[in-house]
């Protein structure tokens, strides 16, 4: 455990210190005091404290179609945007599997986002399914997939357009010439 978790942890417990939870109302004061205190000697917000104190989650996918065997490209993306990291199976291995690890909200946010872009493509390759289908197999299969490798790196690329920039420097302005 961080410092930094360990004083989420302490504010946490101030703040639980409630008239409702058995404190005397002097008691809660204080502690209402002195967890505000904190707050603002560490830099802390309350939505921060409270997050450090949501569990780690695991979600796993599974994908048997050519739509799946792009998506590891996407889902690094989502990891980079939300800070969960990810996993995927080895290429070959089917069903292609896709994990994400992390806080609980970092999880939810990356699964959503990959089931968007999944649903897209697999909308995209229904409708090229559709256009090819007087073709045979393989030359359907030659003109699809291209399409689909293009199209997951167009996703992540967008994800990734979506990331903050890093902070750099001393945070100086120039005011005058």
């Amino acid at each position: 455990m961080t410092d930094r978790e360990k004083i989420a942890a302490r504010i946490r417990a101030l703040l639980a210190k409630t008239v409702e939870n058995g404190c005397t109302e002097d008691e809660a004061i204080s502690a209402a005091a002195k967890a505000a205190e904190m707050l603002a000697t560490y830099n802390l917000t309350v939505d921060e404290v409270e997050m450090r104190a949501s569990p780690f989650a695991r979600h796993t996918e599974y994908h048997e179609d050519a739509v799946g065997e792009r998506l590891s490209r996407i889902a690094a993306a989502i990891s980079e945007l939300t800070g969960a990291t990810y996993w995927v199976s080895p290429i070959g291995v089917l069903p292609r599997s896709i994990d994400f690890f992390g806080f609980d909200h970092e999880v939810a946010v990356a699964k959503y986002l990959l089931a968007i872009c999944a649903r897209a493509m697999r909308q995209a390759n229904e409708r090229l399914e559709q256009q090819f289908a007087l073709l045979v197999a393989a030359a359907r299969r030659r003109k699809i997939l291209p399409f689909l490798d293009g199209m997951a790196d167009r996703l992540a690329g967008r994800i990734r357009d979506q990331i903050p920039p890093k902070v750099t420097g001393n945070g100086l302005v120039v005011l005058r010439n």
